[in-house]
């Protein structure tokens, strides 16, 4: 049972590819192409949207953000896919008007560095958590540490 994973920035060449793919044959797919053609539309459109747009986006186009989300969700709501992402994305946009666009601050450019922070969490106190981490990525990312460590 082949699955296709991808991480980042890949994903959305692979999205772009597939709606794509849904335009011209997905006709052959079955029933539910034209869901998934829309579901995919509604995302390739809000990167647009914040792709059009530096730190502020104006209100309106906030609104069309959800719309675009919501009408995603719901699109996608009988395949049952839905993961923490999923989720997220209701914040991110909740909170474009106090953090701005999430294309400026978002982790999605670079994940590579996700192990080393999933790492340097694992053994810190719950108390101190943030100058814990703060340290510890600080002393994994110094260039020199990997003469330090046998």
């Amino acid at each position: 049972a082949p699955k296709l994973k991808t991480k980042g920035a890949e994903t959305w060449a692979i999205s772009l590819f597939l709606i794509d793919q849904l335009r011209s044959t997905g006709h052959v797919t079955g029933p539910d192409h034209l869901r998934l053609l829309h579901a995919g539309e509604c995302l390739q459109r809000m990167v647009q949207i914040w792709n059009a747009h530096s730190w502020t986006i104006p209100e309106a186009e906030q609104e069309q953000l959800f719309a675009h989300y919501n009408t995603h969700i719901a699109l996608m709501a009988p395949f049952e896919v839905y993961t923490p992402k999923h989720h997220i994305i209701f914040h991110l946009l909740a909170k474009i008007g106090y953090q701005g666009n999430p294309k400026e601050y978002a982790c999605w450019l670079d994940e590579s560095l996700n192990r080393m922070l999933k790492g340097a969490c694992r053994n810190v106190s719950q108390a101190t958590f943030e100058q814990s981490v703060l340290l510890a990525m600080r002393d994994l990312l110094r260039p020199d540490q990997s003469l330090k460590r046998q």
